[in-house]
C-alpha cells in the first residue's frame, strides 16, 4: 500500500510543474518513507514472537521461489526486502559454504529479528 502511494506520488510530481510543487511531492514521499520505515520496524516484533507459524503460513511460496531462482554451490544470492529472512535461509544450504547470501531490508529491526536465526544456522 506505502508503495502504491509512492507511486501516485510520484506521478503527481511528474504532472506538476515549478519547483515548489516538485518539492510538496518530495515532502510527501518522504513523510510516506518514514511511515512505512515506522509501519514495517513496529510488526518486526510479531515477526520475531510469531516467526516460526509465518514461515509456515508463506513455506509453499518462498520454497517455490527458491526452486524458480536455482541457485547451486557457490552462487550469490541477494534477497532485497528480506524480512526475517526464511526465503533466504532457504536458499543458503543450496549455495553452500562456498556460496554467498546477503539479504537486507528496509526496516532495520527486521534485520534484527533475522540475525538471530542467522546466526543458530551459522550464517552471521
Amino acid at each position: 500500500m506505502a508503495c502504491a502511494r509512492l507511486v501516485r506520488l510520484r506521478a503527481q510530481g511528474a504532472r506538476l510543474h515549478g519547483r515548489r510543487s516538485d518539492e510538496r511531492v518530495e515532502q510527501r514521499i518522504g513523510v510516506s518513507r518514514r511511515e512505512s520505515l515506522g509501519l514495517w520496524d513496529r510488526m518486526a516484533a510479531g515477526w520475531g514472537r510469531d516467526g516460526d507459524s509465518i514461515w509456515e503460513a508463506s513455506r509453499a511460496v518462498g520454497e517455490w521461489m527458491v526452486a524458480a531462482v536455482r541457485p547451486g554451490a557457490g552462487d550469490t544470492v541477494l534477497e532485497l526486502a528480506a524480512g526475517p529472512d526464511d526465503t533466504g535461509f532457504a536458499a543458503a544450504s543450496l549455495v553452500g559454504d562456498s556460496g554467498r547470501l546477503i539479504c537486507t531490508d528496509f526496516a532495520p529491526e527486521m534485520v534484527a529479528v533475522a540475525r538471530p536465526r542467522g546466526a543458530e544456522l551459522g550464517l552471521a
